[in-house]
């Protein structure tokens, strides 16, 4: 038995129950907005206003959220007719474009858990992007995995990846494993809206791992700018080597004014002089009132949630919470 999905243009399709509505539109012809296709980068996101839908398989990118409508319609299948609050695409999106290729002209072990991996991209496909965004890399499974771009734009046209590894990951098995200098990635993107708002603002950044890679990127661009608000960085790791750029990122400190970094330790040794604990009770630890800053978090999606719900309880603005969290595989 299928059901219909009715978009807020008002046209139709018909959806399988063994099948994503994402998938059941493309089916049908019609296009709505996607990337990975594996529920970690939110391209997809959007509210189902009526009817009932289950969500199959990782969901980290649903975020930050209380809303029981909130789908992701690359993991939503449709239980019954339902209404979906999104407008379709005049064309493909980006996923079911043609990738462009990269090829790998550096690969450098920083722990053992965290690859840099450098990508240059050909003359003809040379990567538009804004500090914070990511990129799909096409596995051969036929899916994207979900990468932010870990540097500002470059003259070469270079971009830098910090990859974790996760265990029993069918990508980052093969990236730690089996990736080699001068093989070839088939890339899509840029994508994502985790990019730096406004210089008017105070701003505090909390990244969790290699959540750091995108805030390295803003950090790095904002050297060539003057900063005119104070910005705080917090990140959090549950041991020294998670902070395997610390040397780079103290060098970007000094090179912004106004900007403090913490790193953060949740199991801390005894030699540990900085702050300890968790990174999202370091922010609160101090600051009494977030109502007037902005605050950016990347990490795992149980980081990024605890930020959301720590900050706003002091009186971050939800609208002024951005996130980018991961899941990768």
């Amino acid at each position: 038995m299928t059901t219909r999905v009715t978009l807020a243009s008002g046209r139709t399709f018909e959806a399988r129950p063994d099948e994503t509505i994402l998938a059941a539109a493309t089916r049908a012809g019609v296009w709505l907005p996607s990337a990975c296709g594996v529920g970690s980068c939110g391209s997809c996101r959007t509210r189902i206003i009526t009817g009932e839908f289950v969500h199959r398989g990782s969901t980290s990118s649903l975020g930050r959220t209380d809303d029981p409508a909130a789908a992701l319609l690359c993991r939503a299948s449709a239980l019954t007719d339902i209404t979906i609050d999104i407008a379709e695409l005049s064309e493909p999106p980006a996923r079911e474009r043609p990738t462009v290729p990269a090829r790998v002209i550096a690969l450098k072990r920083e722990t053992e858990n965290v690859m840099r991996v450098t990508l240059r991209f050909p003359p003809f496909a040379k990567p538009d992007y804004t500090p914070g965004q990511f990129i799909g890399i096409r596995h051969s499974d036929g899916f994207d995995r979900s990468f932010s771009i870990a540097n500002a734009p470059r003259e070469d046209s270079s971009i830098e990846l910090h990859i974790g590894r996760v265990a029993g990951g069918a990508f980052t098995g093969h990236v730690f494993e089996q990736l080699k200098i001068n093989e070839i990635l088939q890339v899509n993107g840029p994508f994502g809206s985790f990019v730096y708002s406004s210089q008017q603002r105070p701003s505090i950044f909390v990244a969790g791992g290699t959540g750091i890679a995108p805030i390295r990127a803003i950090l790095e661009a904002l050297t060539q700018e003057i900063s005119s608000s104070p910005l705080h960085l917090y990140w959090g790791s549950s041991n020294r080597n998670g902070f395997y750029i610390d040397g780079e990122i103290k060098s970007l400190c000094a090179a912004i004014h106004g900007l403090t970094y913490a790193p953060v330790l949740s199991v801390p040794d005894a030699s540990w002089t900085g702050l300890a604990g968790l990174v999202h009770e370091a922010v609160l630890q101090d600051f009494a009132d977030l109502s007037g800053i902005d605050v950016y978090a990347c990490g795992n999606p149980h980081m990024v949630n605890a930020t959301y719900k720590a900050v706003c309880s002091r009186g971050a603005r939800p609208d002024r919470f951005f996130a980018d969290s991961f899941d990768h595989r």
